[in-house]
């Protein structure tokens, strides 16, 4: 980010899964986490990104407490997109505080020479 340093964190680690393979649509989404009143810019490595979208509130569901493989302590809720639901990660909760405080310590460390 513009000669700023970001740490970076494979989403499918987080989860317990396999590392990312990396092709040609894979990508890093920079994102602002903030919380309890700890902020940290973080990117995170993911397959693809089809689309960019702001969700309204009011389209926005209660997490089910079924049916994902993902813990309900990361969702968000469920997202309507015209006919479909999507899954809406919390990132906040994904990433413990002493998670962004290691990911702020790193990043503040110099660069080897």
């Amino acid at each position: 980010l513009r000669g700023g340093v970001v740490p970076i964190m494979d989403l499918r680690q987080r989860f317990g899964q396999q590392q990312t393979q990396i092709g040609r649509r894979s990508c890093i989404v920079i994102l602002e986490v903030v919380r309890e009143q700890m902020q940290q810019v973080i990117g995170i490595v993911v397959e693809a990104v089809n689309a960019v979208l702001e969700i309204p509130e009011q389209d926005i569901e209660p997490a089910p407490s079924f049916g994902s493989h993902i813990p309900t302590d990361f969702l968000l809720g469920m997202g309507k997109l015209d006919e479909r639901l999507v899954v809406l990660l919390d990132i906040g909760r994904i990433l413990s505080l002493a998670d962004l405080r290691q990911l702020a310590t790193a990043a503040a460390q110099p660069e080897p020479a």
